[in-house]
């Protein structure tokens, strides 16, 4: 009975996950951001940094790495990570979220456009948020050539001083080379 439960352990191990041939084709980071977090914040209003238009820096990855537009299966997140310059942390956030959207979406990305996101935070005495990337594929907004970025902030208690911050983010584009 236990070689029959070894046999069936091993075998689901070698045909459990189907392996992925796509490999990445192009990183693009972006500028860092510096912007100042405000004291004085209730908690049932957001902070939001926004930039109307960012370029995405599309064509130029694909000409820099010898890529066509039909090997880009999928855009996402690289990285993204919130840093405190200023020597406090962020433990009175509660969620930190960076979204993009389309240029002429005039009243703000959404919730559905989240790139990165972070919860969970209230109480913890981190100085450097490192955000999740999202499982949704930012592909036909990359290509556009240009995107909405913003940064929301949610507190999760009245903040009690200004933090000096640093956002760093990139994404990268997946294929078949």
């Amino acid at each position: 009975m236990l070689r029959l439960l070894l046999i069936l352990a091993a075998a689901v191990m070698l045909t459990g996950c189907p392996s992925d041939n796509r490999e990445s084709l192009f990183e693009i980071t972006y500028e860092p951001l510096n912007f100042v977090f405000p004291a004085g914040l209730p908690s049932f209003q957001t902070f939001v940094v926004s930039r109307a238009v960012v370029e995405s820096r599309f064509d130029a990855a694909l000409t820099d790495n010898n890529v066509n537009r039909d090997q880009v299966d999928e855009i996402g997140g690289l990285f993204a990570r919130l840093t405190a310059l200023s020597g406090e942390d962020f433990s009175q956030l509660r969620r930190v979220d960076l979204r993009i959207c389309p240029t002429n979406q005039t009243t703000g990305c959404t919730e559905f456009d989240v790139l990165f996101s972070a919860d969970d935070l209230f109480g913890r005495r981190q100085q450097t948020i490192r955000m999740n990337p999202s499982l949704r594929n930012f592909t036909e907004l990359v290509e556009s050539g240009q995107f909405r970025f913003e940064l929301v902030i949610s507190p999760g208690e009245t903040t009690n001083s200004n933090i000096d911050c640093r956002l760093e983010w990139g994404i990268r584009a997946v294929g078949v080379e």
